[in-house]
């Protein structure tokens, strides 16, 4: 057990708005220790100004596995939220989380 020791990812995002309501993105994340490649790509529907549809689909090297997500959410307020999210694995079986979430900042700004 090396207690020092700490994992990284080199990963690349790429973000593009197709119109006021809907977004996709792509991202690549590298695991250089396990020489992992792991592939998303998302797209998030806004159907109004607080609820909105997100859908993910990825898949990894490391273990051959396809992974996929599916949300929706309500912004309570600009830094607090719901959200119903369903997450599905080749290799593990489907989850139902329900999340509460509030965004804050530390250090002001």
């Amino acid at each position: 057990n090396d207690s020092g020791y700490q994992n990284y990812d080199i990963t690349a995002a790429l973000s593009y708005a197709f119109n006021d309501s809907v977004t996709g993105s792509l991202e690549l994340a590298y695991d250089p220790d396990n020489e992992d490649l792991d592939r998303s790509i998302e797209v998030e529907i806004a159907l109004t100004d607080r609820v909105w549809l997100r859908g993910l689909v990825g898949e990894s090297d490391a273990d051959a596995n396809t992974y996929a997500e599916l949300s929706v959410g309500y912004a309570l307020t600009d830094a607090a939220a719901l959200e119903l999210l369903y997450e599905d694995a080749d290799d593990s079986a489907g989850t139902l989380s329900f999340i509460v979430s509030y965004d804050f900042n530390l250090f002001g700004g």
